[in-house]
Order: structure tokens, then sequence, then C-alpha cells
């Protein structure tokens, strides 16, 4: 299973979407208990079937319930195909198992607001300040972009602070 997983993530580097897709298959039809294989399908399937991935990564978070990354990346592709509902679920479960998972937490805040759900917002703000503070403290490139801040109701400073740190990364 490694090696065709290898091969998928060399085509995928070499942006050849199809190659890499049936790799990632052929690597999860090795080992059918490794998630991170499926995982792998779907991103590449998203390419041309966002629905299906959501699929697959129903599958693999089946088989690894406990896989923040694939309820993060299912909860986007629920988002892009229209359902807040369950992207906003999604992103319940991958921010249960990372908490200070910066993306995670604006990915949930902003569908939030888009289904106008107010209950959580100054609780999940204040931990997304926080993260992003120590982000800044540290001399990273904020996972906050200076539109979701700016969209969140950041205060100027900090907004500036991003939107700095955003243009040198």
């Amino acid at each position: 299973g490694d090696a065709y997983n290898n091969m998928g993530n060399m085509y995928s580097y070499l942006t050849h979407i199809k190659l890499a897709e049936r790799s990632y298959r052929h690597a999860s039809l090795c080992d059918p208990k490794r998630a991170d294989y499926m995982v792998n399908v779907a991103g590449m399937q998203a390419q041309s079937d966002l629905a299906g991935a959501v699929k697959t990564y129903k599958k693999a978070l089946k088989i690894q319930p406990k896989f923040p990354e694939a309820y993060n990346n299912m909860a986007n592709f629920l988002r892009d195909l229209g359902d807040l509902k369950q992207a906003a679920k999604a992103y319940k479960h991958a921010l249960k198992l990372m908490p200070s998972q910066p993306d995670i937490l604006t990915n949930l805040l902003s569908t939030e607001m888009y289904l106008c759900d107010w209950r959580n917002k100054d609780k999940r703000l204040k931990k997304l300040i926080s993260v992003t503070e120590k982000q800044l403290s540290r001399g990273e490139t904020p996972a906050l972009t200076p539109f979701y801040a700016g969209t969140f109701g950041i205060g100027p400073e900090l907004l500036l602070k991003i939107s700095a740190a955003t243009s040198k990364g």
C-alpha cells in the first residue's frame, strides 16, 4: 500500500490528478484499514466529484473516527456543495479532536455566521484570537486571514498585525 500511496503523492505533486487518484485507490485496496489512503483518494476525487469525495471521507471516518483533518476537509467540501448544516456538524467533530486548530476554528465560525448561528460566536472568536496571537508571537503566518479577521470584526490593531504577517508570508 505504501508504494502506491507514494506513487500517488508523486502524481499529485506533478498535478496528474487521475493517476494520483488511481494510485491512492490501489493503496486503499492493498490496505483497506488505512483511512489516510482513503483521505488521499477523496482529495483527488474532489477535483471532479465533490459529492463522491464526501462519501469517500465518510468511509475513511468509519475506519478512523478520530481523524480531525478528514472531518475538516469533508466539511470544506460539504460547504462547497451548499450543505452548511452538515459542514458545521463536521467542523464541530474536527474541533472536538483538535480544539486549538485555527483553520478549523475559522471554518466553523464562518460557517456558523452563514447559518446565522451566533450562540458560540464570542467563545469561538476569543479562542481564535488567542491562537492567532500565539502564532504571531512565534513569527508565524497566522491561519486567520485578513479577510476573515475583518469579517469576524477583529479589532484594527490585531487586523493590522494579521495583514502585515500575511503579506510577509
